[in-house]
Parts: structure tokens; sequence; C-alpha cells
């Protein structure tokens, strides 16, 4: 009897030893040879008590307006994963740092600074902008995931469309993904070109890496049903003529003409939950019949997200529409968003 019971107490000690281990983990993708980088900012992060990981920086574009003309501007993007705690630096390449700031402000996140260094903690997922010196159009978008857990166990399935670390790229620059497929984009992994749902039902878009083609929208869902977008970064995702889509952590950020981030056109049950988006037009959109999508929309939810519109409007509903036969859109609703800028003008 007593033996059975330290054999029971043992073997609960030794389970709890991976999970408590599993609790603070730290993933970090090296960037592909030949991506875009920039070198403003040097990034590291570290768990508690560790040594320091160096995370490298992607360049991004983003758009600002000034005299009423677009201004495409270079900014820099780094993304890791982790759980538990981990600490950031990031220390600015060109100069002492006088003002630094993490937004969203909502977070409470107060770095500490010396000299080019700022510091901070972070003890879940975040999507950040990082600021030095007031300068929000050359800041640093720093994505914090949490631990992917859709990495695919084996890379060889049939139903598995995969781009592991690398630059990819496909003939037409456009990949049409067919009912019940699942692509992955690994950490580390950049695609040039466009992936696409059109006419398809059970499909997956995961991963952590980035999706850009040369212009446009980097992802598209097209009269498809059941569509799940995860933890990507891209361009633009419009969704139009489909039903049950949940995109979740996707980043999108866009600097060219009519870069909206998130459109959904006459479209029913869309989830978006803690997405970021940055975009030279509006951030998210829901209209009824547009751009060969006809029909109102029904049960669209954004929620925990960021917007930050260069352009435009963070939030924008209505307007383009059936004028002569009137569509309803209903239940439409927008919970715990941080809109970080608004330039309408």
């Amino acid at each position: 009897m007593r033996l059975r019971k330290f054999i029971f107490i043992t073997s609960i000690l030794l389970g709890a030893i991976p999970s408590a281990t599993a609790q603070n983990q730290l993933v970090t993708y090296p960037a592909p040879e030949g991506a875009e980088l920039m070198n403003d900012f040097t990034i590291k992060v570290r768990e508690t008590g560790k040594d320091w990981k160096c995370i490298d920086t992607y360049l991004v574009k983003v758009d600002e307006v000034r005299n009423a003309q677009h201004n495409v501007e270079k900014a820099s993007m780094s993304y890791f994963d982790f759980s538990g705690e981990v600490e950031v630096s990031v220390t600015f390449n060109h100069g002492t740092i006088q003002t630094g700031r993490v937004r969203p402000l909502s977070y409470e996140i107060t770095p500490s600074i010396s000299g080019n260094t700022m510091t901070f903690k972070l003890d879940r997922p975040r999507n950040l902008s990082v600021e030095v010196n007031g300068d929000i159009f050359h800041n640093l978008h720093l994505f914090a995931n949490p631990i992917d857990e859709n990495k695919p166990k084996k890379i060889k399935d049939k139903n598995l469309i995969y781009f592991g670390p690398g630059i990819h790229t496909f003939p037409g620059d456009t990949l049409n993904v067919p009912s019940g497929k699942t692509v992955y984009v690994a950490g580390g992994a950049v695609v040039k070109g466009l992936i696409q749902v059109v006419n398809a039902q059970d499909v997956k878009i995961l991963g952590r890496g980035i999706v850009i083609p040369d212009r446009w929208a980097g992802l598209r869902i097209v009269n498809s049903k059941n569509v799940t977008i995860e933890g990507v970064i891209s361009t633009q995702c419009p969704t139009g003529g489909s039903d049950s889509v949940t995109i979740r952590n996707v980043k999108v950020i866009s600097s060219y003409g009519w870069g909206d981030g998130l459109n959904v056109f006459a479209s029913n049950n869309v989830l978006y939950d803690g997405v970021f988006c940055r975009n030279s037009d509006d951030c998210t959109t829901v209209y009824g019949t547009r751009m060969g999508f006809t029909g109102g929309c029904k049960n669209i939810t954004m929620q925990n997200s960021t917007l930050w519109a260069d352009v435009a409007h963070p939030i924008f509903i209505g307007i383009h529409g059936n004028t002569k036969n009137p569509e309803v859109l209903e239940n439409l609703n927008y919970t715990n968003i941080d809109i970080l800028d608004h330039k309408e003008k």
C-alpha cells in the first residue's frame, strides 16, 4: 500500500516538472538571408536570469501624410514567442533616448531608460509600438507572441502546405489554397506573394512568418467558409462573401494608397481577436455590396485589438452598399480596442 502511494506521489511530482518548465519559454526566429532588415534599433530579449538573445529587425513601410501628400517611411519590426515573463532591451542606434514610450498606453508599460537603451518586462503576449523621442514613423513594431501551439508535428502531410525558414516565391505570385488544407508559414519565413482562399472551406493559414507581396493584400478570403488565419504578419487581409471566419493575432501593416487592413464585404460570422493593424487607409471596415460581393453583414466582432490609421479611419462602417435595395449590417461588436492614431485628413 505504501509503495503504491509512493509511486503515485512520485509520478505526480515528476509530471509537474515539465509543465513548470513549459511555463517559461522563449522562442526566437533568425531572419532569412536576403530579407530586408533595419538597423535603427538593436533588440534583445531574455528570460529572467538567462542570457540575452538578439532579435532580427525587419524593414516595414508606413505612410506619413505631410501637406496632403503620401510619404512612405521606413520603420522597424521584430517578433518572438514567449510564455512566463521576459525582459526586453531596445537600443536606439542613432543617438540618445530623450523620451521613450511603449504603446498601447493602456498596457501601462513604463520603460527604464539609460543612454540609448530602454528596457521593460512583459508577462503576457503583446503587440507593441516602441517609440523614441516622439518619432512614430520610424518606430519599432514589436510583436511578442504566445508560444506557437499550431506548429505542425510532421511536415510531410498531404493536407499541409509548409513554408519553412527562408524566402519563398511561387508562380504567378499567388497561391490558391484548396479546401481542407492547412498552410503553415514558419517563423523566419518570408513568403513573397498572395495566399488566398477562394471558393473553399475548412482552410487554415497559420504560423509566425511574413506574407508580403510587392503590393496589395498578402492574404485574401473570397466566397469561402470555415477559414482560420492565425499568427502571421502581412499587409492586408480582406474577407468577402464568406462565412465563419476567424482571424487571430494577425498583424497587417501597409503604406500604399487604399491600403485597408481588414475589410469585410457581405460576410457573416467573422471574428477578429488580438489583431494589430497599422494601415494607409481604413484599418477595419464592414461593408455590404462592394467589390463584386453582394448582401449584408451579420455577426462581426473585433476584440482585444490595436488599430492605427496613418490615413483614414481605424473603424469604418457602412457607406458602400446597394442603395436601390438597402442591406442590413447587424450585430457588429468592437470590444477592448486600442487606437494609436487616426489621421482622417
